[in-house]
């Protein structure tokens, strides 16, 4: 063949090359009319791939890196009365077309390793239930990606199931969607956070139900095994996050991963990590830098397993949810909580915190159904290296004990110098908070109870009225698991955290190991206050105008074995005012007091055991020291 011949072959390849790209250009840009006259649209059922992706690196889709396929959801909607259908693109090829658009869940199921289309599904949540939505999703394999679009209505039917399932492909955003909303959706099974996701809920009023608009969503996927397209998600998810957080640690790219790292491995017999498999929900807003704390301290866990942290996100907080991602942690996020009240802030404020509560602890029993305990923690919270090893020690008891309401890993009275026993345990009619095991039995029960907006509520006061609680108690450690790092926040501010939060305890030993959980059953527990308070020294005090404070006075010749007993005055059973007095002496907690058992406080000051007893206490009677606080008798 002559050379003239040769190149006037090529110049005319480039010429049908340039035609037939011109053609699809045109033909992408028409997907209006595409909606309109859905009956002209071929449809390609399998993308015909030459060579094996696993060993031959392809050019990628335009806007994408090599090796990577494209992947374009359009939801349908009502636009102007008219129905505009849903469409879903691979490589820029139509996959599901706007006339197979159907009502509910439309469904595009890629090999995530090959990039060729497997199949196409609908499901009519609108009239159906979500329940063979969610057992399709969990026939799938790791290797699949899957691109979702509503269309008309899919909420109406997709109940609790149906949202798993979406949660399971990465969907963050699953509660904000409604009657009418449209969700646009690029996940992979099992893979904890999505590729692409929109929502766009519908705004109903009094006389009329609306239609949410109309959303997409694309992604660029990378073809291969899921470990590294989760791997790519994670390092999205940073850069993401350091876009506006240039300085932070994380933004180190020369640095791994954190999520790549190592973790800490489980030391003991595996049946006795009871914590590590029970899911963890985070509490969050937009406080990052207390996030990120939390989730240093929770990531060097022994035995952690992050497939069951789960951050509850209150708004769309792009920031906080990419920090969550990079260390591999689940995502939920809900619309910013709101109260309609004219109450003071501090009100409106109790509403809100309230409301984010009630969705995330359903939403937490919906996304792992078997689960019958769930850990609680709050953004701006750090833990203890023995975090995870208190509750798997504490866990079995709960589950035993049907008079206990929770363990807790905090304690209210813990300072640094009024705590240091950190094998010690003790139990209060005091709901505690701030990380603690909230029991599914627990929740059935308070759940259609929760205290409903807008009338100022406090979620955790709430729960300490006694006809929520009844006669439960609860156990809190002696030195807590937990420590307060919140500077600023709904209900803290520097100087509030200065006086009651700075310098609380926090244990610094990673293996310890719990007195024997027998001795905390009711009457085990019974027997060693009245074995304590007969053998302690007793408070005998000179006088009645002598200080109060000097009843809390440790004597320097006691014994580190003996402990202290001071009974205080109550003029009603519930009376703690002189309690409250006799806890300012002792700088520790004196907003009201917290963490009496009957009228008892216990606590660890200055290495000895301090007992604090109620005048009508039913410990009073093995207690015969002066009643401290006693008014003066004419």
């Amino acid at each position: 063949m002559s050379p003239l011949r040769l190149l006037g072959g090529i110049l005319l390849l480039s010429v049908l090359l340039n035609v037939f790209l011109l053609v699809r250009q045109l033909h992408d840009g028409k997907d209006d009319d595409l909606a309109r006259k859905a009956h002209q649209v071929p449809v390609l059922k399998q993308r015909v791939v030459a060579k094996n992706p696993q060993t031959t690196k392809r050019p990628g889709f335009p806007g994408c890196r090599s090796n990577h396929m494209h992947l374009e959801v359009h939801s349908g909607s009502h636009v102007n009365g008219a129905l505009v259908p849903c469409s879903v693109r691979l490589n820029g090829v139509l996959v599901i077309a706007p006339h197979e658009c159907r009502r509910g869940l439309n469904i595009a199921v890629v090999n995530g390793r090959t990039g060729l289309l497997k199949e196409t599904r609908n499901f009519d949540t609108f009239a159906e239930s979500g329940q063979k939505f969610h057992q399709f999703i969990h026939q799938l394999t790791a290797d699949d990606v899957l691109a979702v679009a509503t269309h008309d209505d899919a909420f109406n039917s997709l109940g609790p199931r149906g949202r798993a399932a979406l949660r399971l492909l990465g969907g963050t955003m699953i509660e904000t969607l409604n009657y009418r909303g449209n969700l646009a959706l690029v996940g992979r099974r099992g893979l904890w956070y999505s590729f692409a996701e929109r929502v766009a809920p519908a705004v109903h009023s009094k006389d009329s139900w609306g239609w949410g608009p109309r959303v997409n969503a694309s992604a660029c996927v990378e073809l291969g095994s899921p470990h590294l397209a989760e791997t790519f998600q994670r390092e999205a998810a940073r850069m993401s996050f350091c876009r506006t957080k240039g300085s932070h640690p994380l933004c180190n790219f020369g640095q791994p991963l954190p999520s790549t790292l190592p973790l800490q491995p489980w030391q003991g017999p595996p049946e006795r990590n009871v914590a590590a498999a029970i899911p963890i929900a985070i509490m969050a807003s937009d406080r990052t830098e207390y996030l990120f704390k939390l989730i240093q301290s929770l990531h060097t866990q022994p035995g952690l397993n992050h497939r069951n942290v789960v951050v509850f996100i209150d708004g769309y907080q792009g920031q906080s949810a990419a920090l969550a991602k990079v260390f591999g942690f689940r995502v939920v996020r809900f619309p910013k909580s709101n109260s309609t009240s004219t109450m003071e802030e501090t009100f409106r404020n109790a509403d809100k915190i309230a409301l984010h509560y009630h969705r995330s602890l359903t939403a937490l029993w919906d996304i792992f159904p078997r689960a019958t305990e769930a850990i609680i923690l709050e953004e701006d919270l750090t833990v203890s290296p023995d975090f995870l090893w208190y509750f798997s020690q504490t866990i079995p008891l709960l589950q035993q004990d049907k008079t206990l309401l929770t363990v807790s890993a905090w304690n209210d009275n813990a300072y640094a110098h009024s705590s240091s026993d950190p094998r010690r345990l003790y139990r209060t009619d005091f709901f505690p908070g701030l990380g603690w095991v909230l029991t599914r039995a627990l929740w059935d029960e308070l759940g259609p109870r929760w205290p409903p907006c807008c009338y100022g509520w406090s979620w955790d006061l709430w729960l300490r009225q006694p006809q929520i609680r009844g006669t439960r108690e609860s156990i809190i450690p002696d030195v807590p698991r937990t420590f307060h790092a919140g500077k600023v926040g709904l209900n803290v501010n520097p100087h509030f955290f200065n006086l009651y939060f700075k310098n609380h305890a926090l244990n610094n030993e990673s293996n310890t190991v719990l007195r024997n959980m027998s001795e905390m059953l009711p009457e085990n527990y019974h027997n060693d206050i009245v074995k304590t308070l007969t053998s302690a020294e007793q408070t005998h005090l000179t006088g009645n105008n002598e200080s109060l404070c000097a009843a809390v006075e440790v004597p320097r010749h006691l014994s580190p074995t003996v402990a202290k007993v001071v009974r205080f005055y109550q003029a009603k059973e519930d009376d703690m005012s002189v309690l409250q007095k006799l806890c300012t002496c002792m700088k520790i907690w004196d907003l009201g007091v917290r963490g009496v058992f009957r009228g008892v406080l216990r606590l660890t000051l200055e290495g000895h055991q301090m007992l604090l007893v109620g005048s009508l206490s039913p410990y009073a009677a093995f207690v015969n020291g002066t009643i401290v606080g006693a008014p003066s008798t004419p």
